[in-house]
């Protein structure tokens, strides 16, 4: 209903007063839904360059700039808030001005930068002492009170905290009520448990009443971890579940899996392990997918905790390991002295682990022995038996491996459908704008013989655009589609297939080599590896935070032998892993996996085509090389 009177008042609106009720929307919605916000502010800001009305541009780039920063895109923010800034210096509006540096310096504690986010507060503090403008006095005193705060600097933060209190309270700011929630933040760094806990338990009822859903959320947390120190584990189990499921319905990523780590150590503390994992797993999938190392080693600490009271040693052990990792990366060019002292504890809680973890193994090891003593002749029938359910095995294996191979081009369907809705959005957006021209051009009496056949060209070039990548994706699932067909033209037609994904990623493909080479059998299935190839490689780049992603398809042919060459420049496979990687079920991807990828490329190449298909590390990266002989006979599906 809120939206309905914000879109009646734009509709019924002209000029000026169009573009600010267009902005005042694009605020209404800049929390719950950045996207739109961003898309409103637009129209806004093209509304005012076309009138070329200065305070409306400057006001859409304040709200471009908060969509963008809630919809977490700090750097178009900061794009936007250097707009803002730059213009209103030339217009000479001081008020702008301050908005600009407040604006710059939450994206940049946002970023971690403290002491660049102090100096931009300062700056604008500076400005509104000028205005005496009490309320943006209070939004500023109140953000440098977090920075501080954060930086473990507890007196400033309480200084900056009753500042923006104070004019608060002189200007009778709703915002009061939070900056109270600040200072009870200071009285928890200051052990005055009790005294923060009242606070916090009051916002959250006043935020509740006012249906205030993020800042009651927050205040729960807070409530909950204070029962937490206070060793009130069931109290704060039962607040920090009503936290993450307010976090989880207003889809706060960062508070998910923050508040998913302190309840999964709750929990844990109480011994409900198998909850636990329920929150850390869900958790872990959300910071790690989201790109949020702080979170995520968070919730590593959280498992390694689970594992150690689990006697799963080895996983407790892999999980502080990581942790470490990421703490380190994290903090390296701000906390090292803070860092080494983890890095210490945490080795020795590695080494006692270790320490029980061997004498556990020496103990099963010595059991072992003593009952393998007793058992040889037993063993000996039983090899033989073995030997026998081998045989069998086999047989079956090759009749899964042709049906996993099917199973593994259905599982890539799900990714294919989703390129091609992507793929089909720009060509059914040109098609519209078209569309509307002919429309507009009508309307205004400018239609002729010559812009029709024009517009109407366009329209069919994109309808066989779409028609192309359809036929593409309808091959690919051609199971008994059997011919001779080029090499070159399967790779390309690959690459039609990913080409969404290629461009979500901003990644570069080539192909070089010969048109000449060509195979009999199944294109789809040399399509199907290629696919899963280009994939696996896109999702390692993109996990390890590689910068200009390349991939590069390289394939030639004699009397003999075809060779396709894939190799991308992401890092390389561990050493101890890199002979695991076509095994079944084998993955790096953790539950994002399947571990069938690989296994069923190598079947395909190996068992389809007589062929061999192997990896191997370069120095800029990977390569899996695929050879295929040319004069051979296809399986008939055996």
């Amino acid at each position: 209903m809120e939206r309905k009177k914000f879109i009646d008042k734009i509709e019924s609106s002209e000029g000026r007063e169009k573009a600010i009720a267009i902005l005042d929307y694009s605020k209404y919605l800049c929390k719950s839904d950045p996207r739109e916000s961003v898309l409103q502010a637009r129209k806004a800001y093209s509304i005012a360059k076309e009138m070329q009305d200065d305070r409306i541009i400057l006001g859409a780039y304040v709200h471009l700039a908060y969509a963008n920063f809630y919809g977490g895109n700090y750097v178009k923010a900061d794009q936007w808030a250097n707009h803002l800034l730059e213009s209103s210096r030339k217009l000479e509006i001081k008020s702008a001005m301050g908005l600009a540096y407040n604006l710059k310096g939450s994206i940049t504690h946002k970023q971690n930068n403290y002491a660049l986010a102090i100096e931009n507060f300062l700056k604008a503090i500076d400005i509104y002492l000028e205005l005496n403008d009490k309320a943006e006095l209070m939004s500023c005193y109140n953000n440098l009170g977090s920075v501080h705060l954060q930086m473990s600097e507890v007196k400033e933060a309480e200084i900056y905290f009753k500042l923006a209190l104070q004019n608060a309270l002189e200007i009778n700011n709703s915002s009061q009520n939070s900056i109270r929630m600040n200072l009870a933040n200071v009285l928890y760094n200051q052990k005055k448990y009790e005294e923060a806990l009242e606070i916090y338990q009051k916002s959250a009822i006043y935020f509740k009443e006012r249906d205030i859903t993020v800042d009651e959320a927050s205040a729960l947390y807070n409530v909950a971890t204070v029962y937490s120190v206070l060793d009130q584990k069931e109290k704060a189990r039962d607040v920090y579940k009503q936290a993450y499921e307010m976090f989880i319905e207003l889809n706060e990523v960062f508070r998910i899996t923050e508040t998913g780590a302190a309840l999964g150590t709750t929990l844990i503390e109480l011994e409900e392990y198998d909850t636990a994992k329920i929150y850390l797993d869900e958790s872990f999938e959300i910071a790690e997918r989201e790109n949020l190392p702080q979170n995520l080693a968070n919730v590593l600490l959280a498992y390694a905790n689970l594992y150690s009271n689990t006697g799963e040693l080895q996983k407790s052990n892999d999980c502080l390991l990581k942790h470490i990792e990421l703490m380190k990366t994290h903090y390296k060019n701000l906390h090292n002295e803070k860092i080494d002292e983890l890095e210490a504890e945490h080795k020795t809680q590695i080494y006692m682990l270790k320490n029980q973890e061997l004498d556990e193994k020496n103990r099963i090891m010595q059991s072992q022995i003593n009952d393998l003593s007793g058992s040889l002749e037993e063993l000996h029938l039983i090899h033989t038996k073995l030997k026998q359910e081998f045989s069998d095995a086999v047989e079956r294996i090759n009749n899964q491996d042709n049906l996993l191979s099917s199973q593994s081009r259905m599982a890539v369907m799900g990714e294919m459908l989703s390129s091609i809705a992507h793929q089909w959005k720009q060509p059914l957006n040109v098609i519209g704008v078209l569309s509307q021209s002919i429309e507009d051009a009508w309307n205004f009496d400018e239609l002729d013989d010559s812009f029709l056949a024009k517009q109407t060209s366009m329209i069919l070039s994109q309808i066989n655009y779409m028609s192309d990548t359809i036929n593409d994706f309808r091959d690919f699932f051609k199971t008994d589609y059997l011919s001779s067909f080029s090499v070159k033209t399967a790779i390309e037609k690959s690459i039609n297939l990913v080409d969404y994904m290629l461009k979500r990623q901003n990644a570069q493909i080539s192909i070089i080599g010969d048109s000449e080479c060509s195979l009999s059998g199944n294109p789809n299935e040399i399509t199907q590896v290629i696919v899963n190839l280009i994939n696996n490689a896109l999702e390692a780049m993109q996990r390890h935070g590689v910068d200009n992603q390349r991939i590069i398809i390289k394939s030639n042919c004699d009397e003999e032998y075809i060779k396709i060459r894939i190799h991308n420049n992401g890092k390389v496979i561990k050493d101890e892993i890199l002979d695991k990687i076509f095994e079944p079920y084998f993955t790096t991807r953790g539950r994002a996996g399947t571990g069938l990828g690989l296994h069923i490329c190598r079947f395909i190449i190996e068992n389809k085509y007589h062929g061999k298909m192997n990896v191997t590390n370069k120095d800029d990266g990977v390569e899996f090389i695929l050879k295929i002989p040319i004069a051979i006979q296809q399986d008939d599906g055996n």
